[in-house]
């Protein structure tokens, strides 16, 4: 899969940029308004320059003892303090500590067919890269009227796609070997993004733990059966086979935040049990 990890990065971007552009003003303001050496007539930071530096360009307003003073550098240093707060939230939002949930004692899936198709995997990180909608399985399951059996087909079609996927990155990133390892999980994550260097350092962490929760026995590989719990636990949280543009970001933030590990864990149990034999 390719979760999507501009809304992360981006708010590590802005606390930066923030700080970066409260600073500058809060300097600006300081220097243009409270330097003795213009005085009254000194250039004012909001007019700076308008009517031949005259009136609104030149003292009053920007004047060492004009009332906007105190008033411009204290918007300055609001304004910059809130929007900084605000991005420092957000990143703070999609970095809360990953559940510590024990691993299960389920034995590891068997291996994904080399031969296995990949176009349902590809398209699902199409969709999620770009937020389009993706059906899998909701056309195909309106015409079945049985519960029951529309329960069978959703899970048959799940597990399928869960197979695609995961030998799609495996065939891309790894070494086709039916299993997903840790630096093909993260190869497949980072390679084609957009991201500095500093950010998918930052990154990478919250990526080995999102991989540690979908390694739901800790044997150190994913296999199709864990990525069907991803698929259900995480993304088509309601079963109607088609994940939303919005499901694929919840989804995706979920698994980077360790807010989806008890769904995960649910829909992992609630799947194959804890024991199943592969």
């Amino acid at each position: 899969m390719t979760i999507n990890l501009g809304g992360f990065a981006d708010g590590l971007s802005k606390i930066g940029k923030n700080l970066m552009e409260t600073a500058t003003f809060y300097g600006a303001s300081k220097m243009a308004l409270h330097n003795p050496s213009t005085g009254m007539y000194g250039p004012s930071v909001w007019t700076q320059g308008c009517y031949g530096g005259g009136y609104m360009g030149g003292g009053y307003m920007g004047g060492m003892y004009s009332p906007y003073n105190n008033a411009a550098i204290g918007m300055a240093y609001q304004n910059g303090y809130a929007s900084t707060m605000a991005a420092i939230q957000s990143a703070i939002a999609g970095s809360q500590p990953v559940a510590d949930l024990p691993d299960t004692d389920a034995p590891a899936a068997s291996a994904v067919d080399a031969n296995q198709d990949t176009m349902a995997g590809a398209a699902f990180e199409v969709s999620e890269k770009t937020g389009q909608n993706f059906d899998f399985a909701k056309t195909s399951l309106e015409s079945i009227t049985d519960a029951a059996q529309k329960q069978a087909k959703y899970n048959e079609l799940t597990q399928q796609l869960a197979k695609s996927l995961l030998m799609n990155i495996d065939k891309n990133s790894g070494n086709s070997d039916g299993y997903l390892a840790l630096d093909e999980f993260l190869n497949n994550e980072l390679k084609n993004s957009n991201l500095s260097e500093e950010q998918k350092t930052l990154l990478r962490t919250k990526l080995q733990q999102a991989y540690s929760q979908l390694d739901q026995n800790g044997d150190s590989k994913v296999d199709w059966k864990e990525l069907t719990a991803m698929i259900t636990g995480l993304y088509d949280t309601n079963n109607d086979g088609e994940i939303t543009a919005e499901e694929f970001q919840a989804g995706g933030n979920n698994l980077l935040s360790g807010s989806g590990a008890s769904a995960l864990r649910t829909a992992y149990q609630n799947l194959f049990g804890n024991r199943e034999q592969s």
